[in-house]
Parts: C-alpha cells; sequence; structure tokens
C-alpha cells in the first residue's frame, strides 16, 4: 500500500483529499455558485427592492447563482480572481508583520498607509486577473503607451490626487464653523 496516500483507517492525505474536491467540483462550481448566491442574496436582502419577503430573495439569489455558475467563464475568471487575491493577501499580511514591528497603535497614518496599500494591491489583483483571463488590459502596448507618456501622467495624476485630498479634507461645514478658529477673548 506504499504510494497510494493510506495512511490507515481509510484516512488519506490532505493533499488527495483537496484533488478529489477538485475533481468533482468542489472549487469550480460549488464554491462560486455559494459565493454568488451569497452576494446577490445580501444585496436584494440590503435593498428591499422586493419588499421584505426573504423566500423570493432566496429564489432569485439561487437562480442567478445556477446561471453564473453554469457559464465556464465566470467560474474560471473566479479561479483567477481568488489565486490572485489570495497572493495580494498574503503580501498584505507580510507587510502588516513587518510594519508591526515599527508602528505605535495610536498613530492615525498608518490606516492611510494599510488603506493605500490595499487599493494598491487591488489594481495590482484585479489588472492581473483580468489579463490572464484574456483581457488585456495592461499588455504590451499599454506598457509601451504609458512609459511614453509618464512625464504628463504622474503630475495629472498629483493633481488630481491633491484635489480629492482638498475635497475629502473640507467636507461639510455645521453652519458657524470656519476654516480658521479664532481664539476666545
Amino acid at each position: 500500500m506504499n504510494g497510494y496516500g493510506y495512511y490507515g483507517w481509510g484516512w488519506t492525505g490532505f493533499r488527495e483529499i483537496i484533488t478529489k474536491w477538485q475533481e468533482v467540483g468542489v472549487f469550480d462550481v460549488l464554491l462560486p455558485l455559494l459565493l454568488i448566491f451569497a452576494i446577490v442574496y445580501a444585496i436584494l436582502d440590503k435593498i428591499k427592492i422586493l419588499g421584505e419577503n426573504k423566500a423570493v430573495n432566496v429564489i432569485i439569489a439561487v437562480v442567478l447563482a445556477f446561471f453564473a455558475v453554469s457559464n465556464l467563464y465566470v467560474t474560471s475568471f473566479f479561479i483567477v480572481l481568488f489565486q490572485y487575491t489570495g497572493i495580494a493577501i498574503a503580501i498584505l499580511l507580510a507587510i502588516i508583520v513587518l510594519l508591526g514591528l515599527f508602528a505605535h497603535e495610536d498613530e492615525k497614518r498608518w490606516g492611510w498607509i494599510f488603506g493605500v496599500g490595499g487599493f494598491a494591491l487591488l489594481i495590482w489583483v484585479l489588472s492581473r486577473a483580468v489579463s490572464d483571463f484574456g483581457l488585456p488590459i495592461f499588455n504590451p502596448e499599454t506598457s509601451w503607451w504609458i512609459s511614453n507618456n509618464i512625464y504628463w501622467l504622474m503630475p495629472l495624476l498629483f493633481i488630481g490626487g491633491a484635489i480629492v485630498v482638498v475635497v475629502l479634507a473640507s467636507g461639510k461645514k455645521e453652519k458657524g464653523e470656519e476654516w480658521v478658529k479664532k481664539p476666545k477673548r
């Protein structure tokens, strides 16, 4: 029985169990079906477009999940997308562990740093998943165009980012609130 993964009492190695699950379609049918069902049901339950009837929301979510899973492109895209998502989560966790050595809990700038890093990883995951799936967004022609036009793209992105920061920082002012607080006498 050597070489067959038999360890006694009918148990096999965990790798063989994962392989069997892959063969029967757990990863490319069942898990995407559950994910799509959960997302559609949560959206329908939150917006209450069909009223308070949860049974209708469940039926619609199940039907849409089965329609989506019956399309091979959807399940293939989920597989590619979540492969890169796993890599991005590992990178983010490594950054958190390394920066945890130096960061203080009361500093708010680390939240911004992780937010920007997380957004950059999101863009990376989506670009890799879309290009690996066959929809080349960042193909060689795009990289050539970006490298030849970077001299005006960077200032444009910087100015746009500064505008967003100023707009978000200003926010809504309450009545009587001013930019500069006047000292009380």
